[in-house]
């Protein structure tokens, strides 16, 4: 077994591409996370790529960086991932990377992991079986819907979606790449929200969107524009919703409703297995939401050294 460090991505792309293709979630791909730093990354930060090799063979790939002795894994600060997890054949090399991480004395700060997912429960275990150090706080919740195919809405949203399409004529989504409309749309819609709160974040998007790294959809009715939806298909077929926004002209028409009857529609028709809501409890979520992760924050501090005792009340979440 070897661990490897990368600090650039161009050498790492192959093997990255080639584990990220066996299924995993949208933040673990190599165009989002490289956007991600190139945009992102601070100059105290250092990229620090965590990789086991087996037989020259890759099996495990941690996006991560480091400031100081931390260890923080990339898309995070500012975290604009919903899901924490790793690209890895087997999770029996997770117990390596953890290993490393400990024996290093590096702090592993991990926003989002999912309670019911494997890499969740496999982290929990090893902490406990070691005795180590950390802390721990539910955060979110993550809506979905689960098995697309099976999907139908019930008897109350399909009167909306009927009641909510017979207002216009010629309805139409499309996918674009007209970014500006999106972006003034949006910032019209919620006084900048995100697109101004968090810096270089429209930057992100656009990149994203241009790159062909999801798809934003745009919903059209007699050459008007509604709503804009912008998500990501993942290699686990799952497509994640990032944002979305719909045009204040309209907003007596309940065109938001109508923006994610469409885009579900949409998606379920590509053959997409799953639909996530991304993190968040908001309303409209559960309207349509067959399924509901619990997400929360953990800080692996070391073995329980008095230094180690000591510093665990000084990092926060």
């Amino acid at each position: 077994m070897e661990i490897k460090i990368f600090k650039e991505f161009d050498s790492i792309k192959n093997d990255w591409i080639t584990l990220y293709n066996k299924g995993n979630i949208f933040n673990l791909n190599y165009e989002w996370c490289k956007y991600w730093w190139d945009i992102f990354h601070k100059p105290k930060t250092k990229l620090y790529i965590i990789t086991i090799y087996k037989k020259n063979s890759i099996k495990l790939i941690f996006p991560a960086y480091k400031i100081n002795n931390i260890i923080f894994p990339i898309g995070m600060g500012p975290t604009l991932y919903d899901e924490f997890n790793l690209l890895y054949t087997d999770i029996k090399y997770v117990k390596y990377l953890l290993n490393y991480i400990i024996e290093n004395n590096f702090v592993l700060k991990i926003h989002y992991l999912n309670a019911s997912s494997d890499i969740a429960k496999y982290i929990t275990r090893y902490i406990k079986q070691n005795r180590l150090l950390y802390k721990r706080k539910i955060v979110d919740n993550m809506p979905q819907i689960k098995n697309l195919a099976n999907f139908t809405f019930n008897k109350k949203l399909k009167y909306d979606y009927k009641r909510l399409s017979n207002k216009f004529e010629k309805l139409e989504l499309q996918i674009s790449y007209d970014t500006d409309k999106f972006f003034e749309m949006h910032k019209k819609r919620w006084n900048g929200g995100p697109l101004i709160y968090i810096k270089n974040y429209q930057k992100f998007l656009e990149k994203l969107i241009t790159k062909n790294v999801g798809i934003n959809l745009k919903l059209n009715a007699n050459n008007k524009v509604l709503s804009y939806h912008f998500g990501i298909i993942d290699s686990n077929n799952t497509f994640n919703s990032i944002i979305h926004t719909y045009n204040i002209d309209f907003k007596n028409l309940s065109v938001g409703k109508l923006n994610l009857f469409k885009t579900i529609e949409f998606i379920k028709n590509q053959n997409i297995e799953n639909f996530s809501f991304g993190r968040g409890v908001e309303n409209y979520k559960y309207w349509f939401a067959n399924y509901d992760n619990i997400l929360f924050h953990i800080i692996l501090i070391g073995k329980a050294s008095l230094k180690n005792k000591l510093l665990i009340n000084f990092i926060n979440f």
